[in-house]
């Protein structure tokens, strides 16, 4: 024949890209087509099957009844050609295999797309085509899944699905978040963290969460201990530092969280996790009062001791005998001139009471005239004291006054004052007179003389002169004779 010397060289494994293939099928085809009276023996390639279908790949599978060997050149096959179609468009060569190829995977294959395939067998002379089939690749679609905020938690179960497949994404709090929903665009579709759906299409997921906040309660204790600053509302993850004070007359103990201690500063700084409830403690404070005399023996002191800071203190001070309390002092300063000081604790205190020794005055005392009476009291007194002089008057006398100097000082025996500077007193007594009345019974029987105002004490001679005709029989007073002379002599 006129081309029964030719020859077409194909290699026998290597496959020719597609954009070389396309050029040269209408090269082969015009062979088989132009090759004079060459009868085309070649037999079309059967039971063209897919035996695997992805959204990005399809496996093809054939029978080949050809030889490539025997026989002669134009009934031999060269190449196993594959064609492909994509939707309703037109064949082209998809790729040139080695003669007798029995499968093939199209890689290039997109997801939801249907393709029709053909395989032909062919020489340098002829083709053989198998019967088309068609295949629609399945339909994948991407599951974008996200947090927000991103240091919120974590996702998974995002990439990509076949059409219908059950999708599951899950979202993971971190810590300090909570998971509040899954959204697409403004839309909740879901308000648990793990969400299955069937994949339709492609869909973008956000797993929302929400930043916890905590409260921090703080208190003091006692009530009147302190003051706090430091609690409230507290996003979780941040610093917290609550702060006591305490105030005046309290001293900061430390914070407690139920019975546990979980800090003695006053200052705590700890990140929030949790509501908490913390109280700061204080307690009040106790000072030392002491208290002492000068000179030791001017007095005694009271009232000093271990004090209540804010409570009142009343310290006394008395003067032992001779002394006179002068003043309260602190240091070099005074403080109080009263005996009893009372204050508001506030602190420790060293406080001195101070007294000075009192002089003392000579009382002198004495009676006029000295037989009129007696005195007594007189002596030496401190200044201060109380002074109480007595007079008391001998037989025949009475008691006047008390007199100092020329001044009458007192009109009673008993004279008291208080001893102030010396003095020298005087008991004035006056000495008694009484009447001595005489007279004659019966008055005929004779004269009385003697009588008068006789003074206590003094001698006294009363006569009695009997008339004529009569005789002295006695002295009476009352009916009691006192004497049968007629000169009675009385003292």
């Amino acid at each position: 024949m006129k081309y029964a010397n030719r020859r077409m060289l194909l290699p026998k494994a290597k496959r020719i890209p597609t954009s070389r293939l396309n050029w040269l099928w209408p090269v082969w085809l015009c062979v088989a087509l132009f090759a004079g009276d060459v009868r085309a023996a070649l037999i079309a390639p059967t039971n063209l099957s897919a035996t695997s279908i992805t959204s990005n790949r399809v496996t093809l599978a054939w029978a080949d009844s050809n030889s490539t060997k025997g026989g002669k050149p134009a009934d031999r096959e060269a190449a196993s050609v594959v064609l492909r179609a994509t939707g309703t468009g037109a064949y082209g060569v998809l790729a040139v295999l080695p003669a007798l190829s029995l499968t093939y995977t199209d890689s290039t294959v997109g997801g939801c797309v249907t393709y029709s395939y053909k395989v032909m067998a062919s020489n340098t002379s002829s083709t053989a085509t198998s019967s088309a089939i068609t295949v629609t690749t399945p339909c994948t679609y991407v599951i974008a899944a996200s947090a927000s905020p991103a240091a919120g938690g974590s996702t998974t179960g995002g990439g990509g699905y076949l059409n219908g497949a059950t999708a599951t994404l899950t979202a993971t709090a971190n810590s300090c978040y909570t998971f509040a929903n899954w959204t697409e665009g403004a839309t909740i579709v879901s308000t648990t963290p793990t969400y299955s759906f069937t994949v339709t299409g492609n869909r973008t997921l956000v797993a929302n969460f929400t930043q916890n906040n905590y409260t921090i309660t703080t208190s003091v204790a006692p009530a009147g201990g302190g003051t706090v600053t430091g609690g409230g509302s507290k996003t979780c993850g941040s610093s917290v530092t609550v702060t006591a004070t305490p105030n005046s007359c309290y001293t900061f103990v430390n914070w407690t969280e139920g019975a546990t201690v979980v800090s003695t500063s006053a200052s705590y700084t700890f990140t929030a996790t949790a509501n908490r409830n913390l109280v700061a403690n204080f307690s009040q404070n106790s000072y030392t009062i002491s208290t002492s005399d000068a000179p030791t023996a001017g007095g005694t002191t009271g009232g000093g001791g271990s004090k209540v800071c804010g409570t009142t203190a009343t310290v006394t001070a008395t003067a032992n005998a001779g002394y006179a309390f002068n003043n309260w002092t602190e240091g070099a300063t005074v403080v109080s001139t009263s005996a009893s000081y009372g204050f508001t604790v506030a602190g420790n205190r060293t406080l001195v009471a101070n007294f000075s020794a009192l002089p003392t005055y000579t009382i002198s005392a004495s009676a006029a005239p000295v037989a009129g009476g007696t005195v007594s009291g007189a002596g030496n007194y401190i200044s201060g004291n109380t002074v109480t002089l007595s007079a008391t008057a001998n037989s025949c006398y009475t008691f006047v006054n008390w007199t100092e100097g020329a001044t009458v000082v007192s009109t009673s025996p008993t004279y008291s004052f208080t001893a102030t500077a010396n003095r020298t007193l005087v008991a004035n007594f006056s000495q008694s007179s009484y009447t001595i009345t005489t007279s004659a019974a019966p008055s005929a029987g004779g004269t009385t003389s003697g009588g008068g105002s006789k003074t206590c004490g003094s001698s006294v001679t009363v006569s009695a002169t009997a008339n004529a005709g009569y005789t002295f029989a006695n002295w009476t007073e009352g009916a009691t004779a006192v004497s049968t002379r007629s000169e009675e002599h009385t003292s």
